[in-house]
């Protein structure tokens, strides 16, 4: 917890504050930082990855403490990301060149648990991809064709490495012609439509070094053949589960790499799909404006780049994503996006501190008071639009819950933290929940303080006209603040069954009434039953 002033003034480069002729600078922004990464660190599970976006002024001050809290072998890599476009404005004062990049910083949080499932990837039009290899000198090997291949024959099975069953077979009947020659003899030596025409059956074959190919040519030594393919079903990685065919050329078991596995097509037009590195340069800053469908004061990410981000680790398409810096809330729009397009079912947390809007803002002019109602605005907005435009998101959650952090709801809890306080004060207490705070604010106190999710469903229960909470649908946890609730209410509330009945102190007429409450469950029921403020006043 850390108060919005003291925030401000800590992150302020601009302000009198805290001035880049102050010898603090530097200082305060990690002390500003390192806790909250120390926390994330903390948060991460043992295969979790943490992206930070960082700007020149202190990428080297926090690649130093990044190694001090996840470890320098946890270091992953550093993007580069192109922001603007060279020339668009000129250097500043003519003292530096113009910054048209940011930077992420990626850590993991085991490196033994670490894995890219996605390589980020960036496109192009092919033919001009293969133009501009010939221009840079370079080979481009995909220029062989499959006209023609049987379903191939059953030779025999052999045993992968974990034991797996590999299916071998034998291709009798095919055609293989260099993509030149079918360009000349088929399009009038027009080498891009041959391209267009066979994309899906053009090939490369490369001896790229792996265990299914080791064991592939050890036993296949024996055999006769110029074309076989395997089929086998892999326990681990992005095909996991499914069958998967791979097929081997030549007595060396040369791999035949499809064109079709490195490019897509989109609107009639194909793209190569290229490994994009540590520089990302393919993420367009230009009218983000337009993504969040409103306008945000500064800072805002491209929806592209998050959704890169998180699709480099697609396992189960269910992970948690937590933005501790949320700003406009792009990352839950990006959630919102990944999961419609792909069937996912992944979940935000989005955390920012309630910065005020400048009044001259735009955000400002149109209702915003701060930063969280912008961000609470563009994730309505993203997912109505997600719903609108998007096919087969009937069952897609857009929902979302917003907290606030603050002091407890009840008044027993709520004890200064003072030599001096009067302890007779709070035990007389008779109004359980504090003024300004609801029923459903003090169940998501509860909600939490018993482990469960702030996603969890809470239902409200009538029971012989007291008004009863209730956890979950099987009643792991069943609650009432009302007062004085009759013996033969609470023996009613019993027959649900709850693993837990929480009742205040305020619900029993006096003393007797609570020993008979606990008499009655403690005989009968193996029920936890716990009286709000009971042991917090005793220990006092």
């Amino acid at each position: 917890k850390d108060s919005l002033e003291n925030y401000k003034k800590t992150v302020s480069s601009l302000g009198k504050s805290n001035p880049e002729t102050s010898g603090r600078f530097h200082t305060d922004w990690l002390n500003m930082m390192f806790p909250r990464l120390m926390l994330a660190h903390t948060l991460l599970k043992d295969d979790g990855v943490i992206f930070i976006s960082i700007d020149d002024n202190e990428v080297h001050n926090l690649r130093k403490m990044c190694d001090e809290i996840f470890g320098e072998n946890n270091f992953i890599n550093l993007v580069t990301v192109k922001t603007k476009i060279a020339g668009v404005s000129g250097s500043y004062l003519g003292k530096s060149l113009q910054n048209n990049s940011e930077y992420l910083l990626i850590y993991c949080k085991n490196i033994e648990h670490f894995n890219i499932q996605n390589i980020p990837t960036k496109k192009q039009e092919l033919y001009s991809f293969i133009k501009n290899m010939e221009d840079e000198g370079r080979s481009w090997k995909y220029t062989s064709v499959i006209k023609e291949l049987d379903e191939g024959e059953y030779i025999k099975s052999i045993q992968a490495g974990n034991g797996d069953e590999i299916k071998v077979f034998k291709h009798n009947n095919f055609i293989i012609l260099p993509l030149n020659k079918i360009a000349k003899d088929e399009f009038g030596g027009d080498l891009k439509k041959a391209y267009y025409f066979y994309k899906g059956k053009i090939f490369r074959t490369t001896n790229a070094q792996s265990s299914i190919r080791t064991r592939v040519i050890e036993e296949t030594k024996d055999l006769d053949f110029e074309v076989i393919s395997i089929e086998y079903v892999p326990t681990k990685g992005k095909s996991a589960g499914q069958l998967k065919k791979m097929y081997f050329k030549d007595r060396k078991c040369n791999l035949i790499t499809f064109l079709s596995d490195v490019c897509f097509e989109e609107n009639n037009i194909i793209y190569k799909k290229e490994n994009k590195g540590n520089i990302w340069d393919d993420i367009n800053y230009n009218n983000l404006n337009n993504e969040a469908g409103l306008v945000f004061p500064n800072g805002q990410k491209p929806i592209s780049l998050i959704k890169s981000i998180i699709d480099m680790f697609n396992f189960e398409k269910d992970d948690i994503i937590l933005d501790f810096f949320s700003g406009s809330a792009t990352t839950a729009h990006a959630v919102m996006q990944l999961n419609a397009e792909d069937g996912g079912n992944r979940k935000y947390i989005m955390v920012q501190l309630p910065e005020l809007c400048g009044e001259k803002t735009e955000a400002y002019k149109n209702g915003y008071k701060n930063i969280c109602e912008i961000g609470k605005e563009r994730i309505r907005r993203a997912g109505a639009k997600i719903k609108e435009e998007m096919e087969n998101t009937e069952n897609l959650d857009i929902g979302f819950r917003v907290f606030k952090l603050d002091s407890t709801n009840f008044n027993r809890w709520d004890i200064p933290l003072f030599d001096d306080v009067d302890i007779n004060e709070y035990i007389n207490i008779t109004k359980e929940i504090i003024d300004d705070r609801t029923e459903i604010d003090a169940m998501f106190e509860i909600l939490i303080k018993n482990g469960f999710p702030l996603t969890e469903k809470i239902y409200s229960l009538d029971i012989g006209g007291y008004k009863f909470y209730h956890i979950t649908e099987d009643f792991l946890v069943l609650v009432s603040f009302e007062e004085n609730i009759p013996i033969e209410v609470i023996e009613r509330a019993i027959e649900y069954l709850p693993a837990k009945l929480i009742l205040t102190m305020s619900a029993f007429e006096d003393t007797s009434a609570m020993v008979t409450a606990k008499h009655i469950i403690n005989k009968d029921y193996s029920i936890i039953f716990e009286i709000l403020g009971e042991n917090d006043i005793n220990e006092n």
